[in-house]
C-alpha cells in the first residue's frame, strides 16, 4: 500500500492484519478498513466510511465529513430561525447559567445575511475550512505557550471545549480518552472543537512604562479587543476563541474568519 504509516495513526488508525493484508481499524469508532488503493487518502476514507466517528469530527469538521460522503449541500438558511431557536431551547430546558447563549440583535437586521446571500456563505465557510486545514497542520509543542498546552498530555494544544461546562483542557487525542471534564469531574455531554486565538506580538508593542516594558510576550489568555479579560467567548459557529465575554457581544462578526456570528459560548481556559 502507498499510504504512509504517520498518515494512517494521524486519522486515527492502527494496523491489526497479519502481515499478508493491509487490515486497519479506528481506536475511537472501530471502523475498519481494508483493500486500499494507491490514491485513497486516510482521512476521507475514514469520514466517508464512518461519518459519524467522534475524532474525525472533531479533528476535521462536519463539512470535510459531508464533501467526502458526497453530500455537501450549500442551502439557503433563514438565519432569522436561528436565535429564536436557541432562546427557546433555553428557555425551556435546563440549560446550566455557567453556559451563556447571547443572541446578537444586529444579526437579525444585516442585509447581508438574507436569501441571496448564498455566495458569500459559501466563500465564509471556504475560507474558515482553509483556515481549520492550517490549524491542522502538525505544530511543535515547543513553539505552543504552556498555558494553551493540553493539561492532560502537554504534548500539544487545547482544542476541545466539554459542554455544557465550557472548560478546555484537553487535545483532541485526549478528549477521546475521557467521559467527563477533569476540572469539575462533571460529565460531559458534547465536546466541541474550539479554535483558539494565537498572537506573536509581545508586550513591547503595547503602551506601557519603562519598568513594565520587557521582551516577555503577552498574556496569552487575554482577550485580543481589550486586554485586560481573559478569552472566554467561543464564536458560534466559527468556534475561534478571540475575546472577553464583555468584547465578544458586541461583535457581529468573528474578527479572525469574518463570519457572522450568532451566538456566543462561554468557555474557561
Amino acid at each position: 500500500m502507498k499510504q504512509d504509516t504517520h498518515s494512517l495513526c494521524e486519522a486515527g488508525f492502527f494496523y491489526i492484519g497479519d502481515g499478508q493484508n493491509d487490515q486497519m481499524l479506528c481506536f475511537c469508532c472501530s471502523q475498519g478498513l481494508k483493500d486500499w488503493e494507491d490514491n485513497d487518502e486516510p482521512w476521507t476514507e475514514h469520514a466517508r466510511w464512518s461519518p459519524t466517528c467522534s475524532y474525525v469530527l472533531l479533528c476535521k469538521g462536519k463539512t470535510f465529513v459531508e464533501e467526502a460522503c458526497g453530500a455537501l449541500k450549500i442551502e439557503n438558511f433563514n438565519h432569522e430561525v436561528l436565535p429564536k431557536l436557541i432562546a427557546d431551547y433555553k428557555m425551556d430546558s435546563c440549560y446550566p447559567e455557567e453556559i451563556k447563549l447571547t443572541l446578537t440583535k444586529a444579526y437579525l437586521s444585516d442585509k447581508k445575511y438574507n436569501n441571496q446571500g448564498t455566495t458569500a456563505e459559501i466563500n465564509l465557510r471556504h475560507n474558515h475550512e482553509q483556515q481549520q486545514q492550517q490549524q491542522h497542520q502538525p505544530v511543535d509543542p515547543c513553539t505552543i505557550p504552556d498555558c494553551l498546552l493540553c493539561k492532560i498530555c502537554y504534548k500539544d494544544e487545547m482544542k476541545v471545549a466539554f459542554i455544557p461546562c465550557g472548560h478546555v483542557i484537553a487535545c483532541i487525542q485526549c478528549s477521546m480518552t475521557l467521559d467527563h471534564c477533569a476540572v469539575c469531574r462533571q460529565q460531559f455531554s458534547m465536546a466541541m472543537r474550539v479554535f483558539i486565538h494565537k498572537t506573536e506580538e509581545t508586550a513591547i508593542d503595547l503602551p506601557c512604562s519603562s519598568s513594565q516594558c520587557s521582551d516577555e510576550p503577552k498574556d496569552q489568555m487575554l482577550c485580543n479587543v481589550c486586554h485586560k479579560e481573559e478569552m472566554e467567548t467561543a464564536f458560534i459557529p466559527c468556534r475561534h476563541v478571540y475575546a472577553c465575554v464583555k468584547c465578544a457581544t458586541d461583535m457581529q462578526e468573528c474578527p479572525m474568519c469574518t463570519e457572522s456570528v450568532c451566538a456566543f459560548v462561554q468557555v474557561y481556559l
